[in-house]
């Protein structure tokens, strides 16, 4: 007996939210009333056919690929929402079921997560990225996510390509970047932003109309590296469980990035069929593409006007189906030959025009091939020869007006049987001289050999052929050409048409743009791209043979000296012999490269033992010992020489670049003019530079820099008339760190800048204190840096720390060297005069170690000059000192400047000073740099040697 109630009535009964859907899934059959009001949220009318959100999930289940799919969907907004789990299943009855049930809510979850890969998994394209939105809304528990890309060339524009907005997926949309958390990401990669996004971004309007709160965005990227757009979910509570969105938002980046790029490729190709139809349709004359069946792939909108015919009428159809039997007969053998010969065809008909008119034309074919070399089928063009004559005379004005030369010639003899005007001036013949020459020629042609195998080439596949040839003009001077060159037949005879173009400015231009690639413009030596292309070669030459091979990274000694004094014209002069030198110094194969400035690579492959290298080196350094002599000058220079060898000391050009580098410097610190090879332990003492830079980066903002004093004496009252105020590091970690080894660092880095001016505030605000604590006022004199000096503030800085401090101007000195004024001596001396109007008095210091020019000196508006300590030191052993000595004191008493004495020790230094009248001195003899604390008893008595 059948029974009294159907399928439907049964999951009534269990209360089940169940709908049911045609095997096909086309159309709804039926729906549970507790699956009604599970969706009336959304979908208040009934189903009748199933959703959009619901056929994105058919496709597998039709086709069989899968049994069962599943899926997160949340219902209502704001803090009313349902999390549902969705689950549709596929029935041997040829129907699919769709279950509903109540899931715990969104979180973060193993099962999210796998929900969330499954959801993403076999989808593409639109698909995936509503589908990856919607995924990521729910597993993330989150409100809100979008993927977007660009819209204009500068990133300043992004338009969603999928967007979810309280688990469902909402209309695209575009917004400016700026002000946004994306603008964040784009610039700098992935944001991450767990709460307080109105309090970080208030000009986000959007964001805030949305009521977001938390926000984690990430950049996407192409096969290059190039961000093209973006993906971010948002939240309107905080979401704190950073590392996992983190985690799952740079795993389904890579992904969302590679549909992104490949959308935005069809896009672009799309574009580029337009393009080109346009380009095509732009054309006058008729065209058209034929397959190989002689089916019409397509045509441009001349031929659509000139013979009456609808594209769409056109495409798929042959010849036979448009034209008369007797032209269409005629066509189609022609577009036979092209296919079987793979020449350009061209022959004349008669053409009825959609106007009625009948006219003679010249139908064009050559075939085209696909990107394997496969033959794809034949373009057409259609040219009106109506006007015969009109055309030939055109043609025959184009023959002689062309710009190239153009030749026809009998390939038997190698004589020309047609030329144009351009010809003959080609190679400086005149036209009755040409018609006599014979192209193959020795005395014509420089390369006959190439010229006969590419006619004969041509000839024999009676194809067409570009290459390029070296003639000899009548003058004997070479000419090089470009011929594109095919074979033609006139009157039953075979011949070759010839385009010959003048390239050899191109060739001269080509030659001088490759030796400025690869070449070092002032020594022509090669340059860093050339030289990275030797080492790739020497690495994979020294696997194949395992042997060694040596980089050596040369730097010469003081070379900046040499520029500041003598003019980069000198120092470019110097640097042109320090590469001859070079070059006669290694063997023919090794590679010597200029990476600017005063730096050197040498390349030394095949070597045997390390020892070749060290001979090698010695070498160098002997080789520039010698005097270079600048017209009637000699200078001397010496180098630094640092040597990594492979497979030792890297396996890559990069890694051997930085460890010749790294033992380079550590020649320097060795004293220079020598050689090291690279150890180990080098990169551990360039890691623990990095460790000081870091500590000095913060340093100043840590207080951790104080300033000690050293008097200036006045020898024969023992007064103090200044004190030199001198920077002290006590770093936590490292200790008490010296001057020397962080104030170059500093200055290499930048931080030179701040340092420098908190030195000058500092030592201003002391000696402020101490005039106020009744001291005897004096001086205080401050070192400036080269950097300080350039930026060009100086001035301004040295105004506003006097306003700061209260401190008069003549109390204030500042001390530089004389290289540092010598770097631009006119912009030093305008810099020196503001000062001195200021009142502030100016010092050079370590006089005598530089290459100053005395007419600048003599201008400079100078107080005082400092003899540098390493003359002194020495000035009773060594007598070339002594005189140094005396001729610095002679010199500042003849410009009426006071002369001071730096690093003054023993009596015996002293007397000498004082018998050449050197009055002011200052060192350990003396008093040692001290604290600011124990400055003020100095005053109370003078300050005798012994002190």
């Amino acid at each position: 007996m059948e029974p009294e109630f159907s399928l439907i009535d049964l999951l009534n009964s269990l209360e089940q939210p169940v709908i049911i859907l045609t095997g096909d899934g086309e159309r709804v059959e039926a729906v549970t009333s507790a699956a009604r009001d599970l969706l009336a949220p959304i979908d208040p009318t009934p189903w009748t056919v199933p959703p959009a959100w619901v056929q994105e999930l058919l496709p597998p289940l039709l086709t069989g690929a899968v049994d069962e799919r599943r899926l997160y969907r949340t219902i209502g907004t704001g803090g009313e929402r349902r999390h549902l789990q969705v689950v549709l299943k596929r029935l041997a009855s040829d129907a699919i079921l769709i279950f509903f049930q109540e899931a715990a809510g969104p979180g973060l979850g193993q099962e999210n997560i796998r929900q969330l890969i499954q959801g993403v998994s076999t989808a593409t394209g639109a698909t995936f990225f509503r589908s990856l939105v919607r995924h990521l809304v729910y597993a993330l528990n989150a409100d809100h996510a979008l993927i977007g890309e660009f819209v204009d060339a500068d990133r300043q524009t992004i338009r969603t390509v999928a967007l979810c907005i309280d688990g469902e997926i909402a209309d695209n949309f575009q917004f400016p970047l700026a002000g946004s958390p994306c603008a964040r990401v784009v610039k700098e990669g992935l944001q991450c932003f767990p709460d307080k996004v109105p309090e970080q971004f208030p000009e986000e309007l959007r964001a805030a109309q949305l009521g977001v709160v938390a926000y984690y965005g990430i950049p996407l990227q192409d096969a290059e590296g190039r961000v093209i757009g973006l993906m971010a979910v948002m939240g309107r509570r905080p979401l704190l469980d950073t590392q996992i969105i983190v985690s799952i938002l740079q795993v389904f980046a890579a992904r969302a990035a590679s549909e992104l790029e490949h959308q935005i490729a069809a896009e672009a190709r799309q574009e580029q069929l337009h393009f080109l139809q346009s380009l095509l349709d732009a054309i006058p004359n008729p065209i058209f593409f034929k397959d190989l069946e002689g089916r019409y792939l397509g045509c441009n909108a001349s031929l659509t006007r000139t013979l009456g015919v609808e594209k769409a009428a056109l495409v798929g159809r042959q010849v036979f189906d448009v034209a008369p039997a007797g032209r269409a007969w005629l066509c189609y053998r022609e577009d036979q030959a092209v296919f079987a010969s793979g020449e350009v065809r061209a022959y004349e008909t008669s053409l009825t025009y959609a106007d009625g008119r009948q006219r003679v034309v010249v139908f064009n074919k050559a075939p085209f091939y696909h990107r394997n070399g496969e033959m794809a089928g034949l373009v057409g063009v259609i040219h009106d020869l109506t006007d015969r004559k009109e055309v030939e005379e055109r043609y025959r004005i184009l023959f002689d007006q062309s710009p190239d030369a153009i030749l026809i010639l009998d390939p038997q003899t190698s004589a020309p049987i047609q030329f144009n005007a351009q010809m003959p001036g080609l190679l400086g013949y005149t036209a009755e001289e040409f018609a006599t020459v014979r192209l193959n020629d020795p005395q014509v042609n420089a390369d006959p050999t190439v010229c006969r195998e590419k006619t004969a080439g041509i000839l024999a596949n009676n194809g067409q052929e570009e290459f390029e040839c070296q003639l000899l003009a009548k003058n004997g001077e070479p000419v090089a050409v470009l011929i594109r060159a095919r074979a033609i037949e006139i009157a039953g005879q075979r011949a070759l048409h010839m385009i010959l173009r003048d390239i050899t400015q191109s060739k001269l231009a080509e030659r001088q743009i490759y030796q400025l690639a690869y070449f070092d413009s002032l020594t022509g030596l090669p340059n860093r791209t050339l030289l990275r292309d030797r080492i790739h070669q020497e690495i994979a030459q020294a696997k194949r043979s395992g042997k060694k091979f040596a980089i050596f990274f040369l730097d010469l000694d003081r070379f900046k000296r040499i520029n500041d004094s003598l003019g980069h014209s000198i120092g470019d002069q110097m640097l042109k012999q320090v590469s001859q030198r070079l070059i006669s110094t290694v063997r023919r194969s090794d590679t010597i490269a200029r990476l600017g400035g005063d730096e050197f690579i040498i390349l030394l492959p095949q070597l045997r033992h390390q020892l070749d290298a060290a001979r090698v080196a010695e070498k160098i350094l002997a080789s520039l010992h010698k005097p270079f002599v600048m017209g009637e000058t000699e200078m001397f220079s010496s180098a630094s020489i640092g040597i990594a060898l492979y497979p030792d000391d890297g396996q890559d050009k990069e890694d051997l670049l930085k460890n010749a580098d790294l033992a380079m410097y550590q020649a320097k610190e060795r004293g220079r003019n020598t050689y090291q090879f690279f150890a180990r332990e080098m990169n551990q003492q360039a890691i623990d530079r990095m460790a000081v830079e870091s500590h000095l980066r913060r340093a100043l903002e840590r207080r951790e820099f104080i300033l000690y004093y050293q008097p200036q004496i006045e020898v024969q009252t023992g007064r103090i008339t200044g004190l030199e105020a001198l920077i002290r590091w006590q770093q936590p970690e490292l200790g008490l760190v010296p001057p020397a080894q962080f104030i170059p660092l500093a200055e290499e880095t930048g931080l030179i800048i701040p340092i420098g001016e908190w030195v000058l505030e500092e030592a201003c605000s002391q000696n402020r204190r101490w005039q106020e604590a009744g001291l005897p006022s004096v001086t205080v004199a401050v070192n400036i840096s080269g950097r300080q000096f350039k930026e060009g503030t100086l001035v301004q800085s040295v105004r506003q720390v006097l306003k700061k401090t209260g401190l008069a101007p003549n109390w204030l000195e500042l001390e530089m060297t004389e290289t540092i004024l010598m770097e631009n001596a006119d912009n030093a001396r305008e810099t020196l005069e503001q000062l001195k109007a200021m009142g502030v008095k100016l010092t050079i210091d370590d006089f005598g170690t530089g290459y100053s020019s005395l007419n600048y000196l003599k201008h400079f508006p100078l107080d005082r000059l400092k003899i540098d300590q390493s003359f002194v030191r020495d000035l009773i052993e060594d007598p070339h000192d002594a005189r140094i000595v005396e001729a610095v004191i002679a010199l500042a008493h003849s410009l009426q400047l006071t002369v001071v004495a730096e690093g003054v020790e023993t009596v015996e230094q002293l007397e000498f000073l004082q018998q050449r009248r050197c009055l002011e001195m200052q060192g350990y003899l003396f008093s040692r740099p001290k604290p600011a604390t124990d400055i003020p008893p100095l005053f109370l008595s003078s300050v005798r040697p012994g002190a």
